[in-house]
């Protein structure tokens, strides 16, 4: 572990953080191939009569079997843009071969605001398997967004059960950095579990009240009992793994990390200092002892926004993966488009490790 000279106010630095910024380059190999989009139109909100949400982006997945169900944060309306999460059920085989784009899709509401962490909100949901259990992590609005500098956003983890059709998703945990910490923090957002050969880890983006952005993964401390029945954890012994290179303005995590190969890879998105767009790349992670270590990484992006979708909406220029899940020898991704769509594509799994083997890390 780095010496007490390399602690910042709430992480250590990790020591191949400049080393990850002489492999990545301004450049993109794009390996990721569209499969299409879904519109809000096409999406019938059943609660709701069959409403259309004005928008539906940034949504995440869960396959089980045949089955692949998707989880879109959608708004109803702009005056205080308050998200909620849907679930919408589709065959794996019509997703992968495109059918999905030109059918209507009946959508669940499945995770609504409902408690103090996200009364204002329940945004950008990250789905997935730790230790045999299914969670949704997603970005509390708080009841404090709209009045306080601080804690204006959580991270809140949910676990998932089947309940016949459909999943069901219990609201657990908000999260937290140490109480010496959290009047500093603005927002914390891009929030997820993630399991690392035997180890468990939580991944998180703070904002502090300065301005800056940390990329840090940690692990789970002491908690209490908050309110309305959920429970605050304290993230702990956090370390920053990432930063923005000169070319970009901020850089968060993006989706959970699956195991591929032995491997555990995870993808970042980044914004552009100059064209504001949002670009992906990707990260191999490996454990050292009881720390989390950087392995590999894309020297390029792998992904940037090219399509028309992806270049206009209510955020221009916005690829923003939540989902990442493997399938046999390729990887579904799911995606805001322009904060305005879901969008779906499909990645080769070797592609993905050629590209990452050419930024590997010694």
């Amino acid at each position: 572990m780095p010496d007490e000279k390399q602690q910042t106010k709430i992480a250590t630095i990790h020591p191949k953080l400049q080393d990850i910024q002489r492999i990545r380059r301004n450049e993109t190999t794009d390996i990721v191939e569209r499969l299409g989009f879904i519109t809000p139109r096409q999406i019938k909100i059943r609660e709701l009569g069959g409403l259309n949400p004005m928008t539906a982006f940034n949504p995440s997945i869960v396959v089980d079997k045949d089955k692949l169900f998707l989880y879109a944060r959608i708004v109803v309306g702009y005056f205080t843009y308050t998200s909620a999460v849907v679930e919408i059920s589709m065959d794996v085989d019509e997703v992968i071969s495109g059918d999905f784009r030109t059918k209507s899709l009946d959508a669940s509401l499945s995770v609504i605001p409902s408690n103090f962490y996200d009364l204002w909100g329940v945004e950008d949901p990250r789905t997935y398997i730790v230790n045999g259990k299914l969670y949704m992590t997603y970005t509390g609005r708080t009841k404090l967004f709209f009045t306080s500098l601080s804690e204006k956003t959580v991270p809140v983890t949910a676990v998932g059960q089947r309940c016949g059709e459909r999943i069901c998703w219990k609201k657990e945990e908000a999260h937290f950095l140490p109480k010496v910490f959290r009047k500093n923090v603005v927002m914390n957002k891009d929030a997820f579990y993630g399991a690392v050969r035997d180890k468990v880890f939580y991944f998180h983006r703070p904002e502090l009240l300065g301005g800056e952005y940390y990329v840090l993964a940690g692990i789970i401390g002491s908690s209490v009992r908050g309110h309305d029945g959920i429970r605050e954890v304290e993230v702990v012994n956090n370390v920053a793994l990432f930063e923005a290179s000169g070319f970009e303005k901020k850089i968060g995590w993006s989706t959970p990390p699956i195991e591929v190969d032995s491997k555990y890879i995870v993808l970042l998105h980044c914004v552009d200092e100059k064209s504001e767009a949002y670009k992906v790349f990707a990260a191999e992670l490996e454990i050292d002892g009881k720390s989390i270590d950087v392995s590999a990484v894309t020297p390029t992006y792998i992904m940037k926004p090219r399509e028309p979708y992806e270049l206009f909406g209510d955020r221009p220029f916005t690829v923003f993966p939540c989902g990442f899940w493997r399938i046999d020898d390729e990887i579904i991704i799911s995606y805001g488009a322009g904060d305005f769509l879901v969008g779906l594509g499909l990645l080769k799994v070797d592609e993905l490790l050629s590209l990452l083997d050419k930024g590997r890390l010694e």
